[in-house]
């Protein structure tokens, strides 16, 4: 455990269509670049991975979320990062995990970011994400997405 991980947020979403997920991370996404805060968006697979890519390209109307995929030449200079797999040797300040486990070395992550979908099974998997963050003594905040 490190204490660099100060806290754990559950973004709970109302919204049961499929695209609600990916749409909120391309939010979250914009908020960080925003605020200048480098981000790790872990997927579960490559496929997924590739879909997030592709969303951050277009999802503003005006311009696109700047970004790289984890590995790429680009990478480097990247505040936004997607992959899958295991996670990058260096670590962003947050960490906005789309995968059903906690990767390995999600402690060294000042911040993480669930994103529920509005289902019952996502809700099991946040529940048990919960009780390790609180294991490991950090502040857990939940938002409501409607």
């Amino acid at each position: 455990m490190s204490d660099k991980l100060s806290q754990a947020d559950f973004y709970q979403l109302m919204d049961p269509a499929d695209t609600a997920r990916l749409k909120l991370v391309c939010r979250l996404a914009a908020k960080a670049f925003e605020a200048k805060q480098s981000l790790y968006i872990h997927c579960s697979d490559s496929t997924e991975a590739q879909t997030v890519d592709d969303l951050l390209w277009t999802f503003h109307d005006v311009g696109f979320i700047p970004h790289a995929q984890a590995g790429a030449a680009r990478a480097k200079d990247a505040i936004i990062l997607i992959g899958s797999g295991n996670l990058p040797t260096q670590p962003a300040a947050i960490l906005l995990n789309l995968e059903a486990k906690i990767p390995d070395g999600a402690e060294h992550y000042q911040r993480i970011i669930e994103v529920v979908a509005a289902n019952d099974a996502a809700k099991k998997i946040a529940s048990e994400h919960e009780k390790i963050y609180a294991d490991w003594h950090k502040k857990i905040n939940k938002h409501e997405i409607k």
